[in-house]
């Protein structure tokens, strides 16, 4: 996937390489083992502060990924590299000193030299907090709450970068490069963990209804002041300001349309939370945060014929983007939209969509129950799109569903011929 994101990330990676490379050329060579653990430290250090950069939630750095769901899966894959490098960099320390073991474990065991203590202690820490990020499933509140202590390895890193003997506190270069990206990374910490809530993209809302479709619960909030404006398709997260939740921002997509006077967001029913949104109070405030994502742009603005493939919950943003297609006035293609559930009683929008359906000439919709017809497949769904073979490579296909749903339907599209820069999938994994 090309997205200037990626690019940027790689250009910064570039000029902490070759600063290096500058710093080794004033300051002579040293063994390739100790280069080896003096550059995983750099890009270990480089990492770690481009993910502190990336989890800020910016909007402007997430069109650069392509939407924040790209843009956290990034974010998740940078975290590990940063970890990678920040493992292997005492490792090679050790190495290189060996066979004297007494002094590679200092590298590992925190004692009386102050900057390998805090090296140390940062590695522990990223340790603990890797392992609750991706091997541990916690509740989405704990993960949150995790995430939030994100900031304190950061600061351990930092002196340890700039307090050991190395080329980042010995090459003026690389030291102010070094110092540049801890401070974009600190900024980000500040804004993400103080700023954000008082100056980050906040809207002011008030619950108008409370409305319970089997495991869906639709929330209806009506805004005081100026109202969010968003895309059809994009996602918003939202506080609700009522004793009966925790306060902390999830995340829900907006399945109305932009020219609804109400916000509506369709919430599946998953654990204690969403479970008690039901419990909600008409006249309780919420903030909500946003919009984010770019899912439905291409599929609101595209003139060409598409397919949309929903998987349960999966269905909230072609809502919100079959509407507002119906009402635009510009020549459309055909989006022809697969309502994939297991059961018929889980297709609790599927009148509202055939209602649209029925007033305009450009949407088309399709429902798919497994437990009587068994999984969807590729094949199936373009077959009864009806897309010629000689049009495959050029279709856009749009996804949004459970995960092992959309992973097996892109390998089945990819494998009859759909291009792969026309699959365009929203993934909220990233939140699990």
């Amino acid at each position: 996937m090309k997205r200037p994101g990626i690019l940027l990330l790689c250009a910064v990676l570039a000029v902490t390489v070759l600063l290096w490379i500058f710093a080794k050329v004033d300051g002579g060579a040293v063994g390739i083992v100790r280069s080896l653990a003096q550059l995983s430290a750099l890009l270990a250090a480089t990492l770690a502060v481009l993910n502190y950069v990336l989890a800020a939630r910016a909007r402007t750095i997430e069109r650069l990924f392509g939407g924040l769901d790209k843009m956290y899966m990034v974010h998740r894959l940078v975290g590990g590299g940063a970890f990678l490098f920040m493992l292997y960099h005492p490792i090679f320390l050790a190495v290189n000193v060996l066979p004297n073991w007494s002094l590679a474990l200092r590298y590992f065991i925190p004692g009386g030299n102050l900057a390998y203590t805090l090296g140390i202690i940062a590695l522990a820490l990223f340790i603990v907090l890797i392992v609750l990020t991706i091997f541990v499933r916690l509740p989405y509140h704990f993960w949150k709450r995790t995430h939030i202590l994100m900031g304190i390895p950061l600061v351990f890193v930092g002196f340890h970068t700039f307090i050991v003997p190395s080329d980042a506190s010995s090459f003026w270069p690389l030291t102010a490069w070094m110092a540049l990206l801890f401070a974009a990374a600190g900024m980000a910490v500040v804004y993400k963990r103080f700023l954000y809530t008082r100056f980050g993209p906040r809207f002011s809302y008030t619950i108008r209804g409370v409305v319970q479709l089997g495991a869906v619960t639709e929330i209806q909030l009506v805004p005081h002041g100026a109202p969010l404006s968003f895309l059809p398709g994009q996602f918003v997260f939202v506080s609700f300001l009522s004793a009966r939740l925790s306060p902390e921002k999830h995340p829900f997509t907006i399945s109305s349309s932009p020219s609804s006077p109400e916000l509506r967001l369709s919430v599946k029913n998953l654990g204690d939370w969403t479970s008690g949104l039901a419990a909600l109070s008409l006249g309780t405030d919420a903030v909500v945060y946003g919009p984010y994502g770019v899912f439905g742009e291409r599929a609101f603005r595209g003139t060409q014929d598409q397919v949309w493939i929903a998987g349960g919950i999966g269905i909230t943003p072609f809502l919100g983007i079959a509407a507002a297609r119906a009402n635009a006035p510009e020549t459309r293609g055909v989006a022809h939209l697969f309502y994939c559930t297991k059961t018929k009683e889980e297709a609790v929008y599927l009148r509202e969509l055939e209602d649209i359906a029925a007033r305009t000439k450009t949407f088309r919709v399709t429902s798919h129950v497994s437990d009587e017809k068994g999984f969807i497949t590729a094949e199936r769904v373009l077959a009864i799109a009806g897309v010629p073979a000689d049009g495959l490579r050029a279709l856009p296909v749009f996804l949004c569903g459970p995960k092992p749903m959309t992973d097996g339907l892109i390998e089945q599209l990819e494998a009859l011929g759909v291009g792969g820069k026309n699959i365009i999938r929203e993934d909220f994994s990233f939140f699990s």
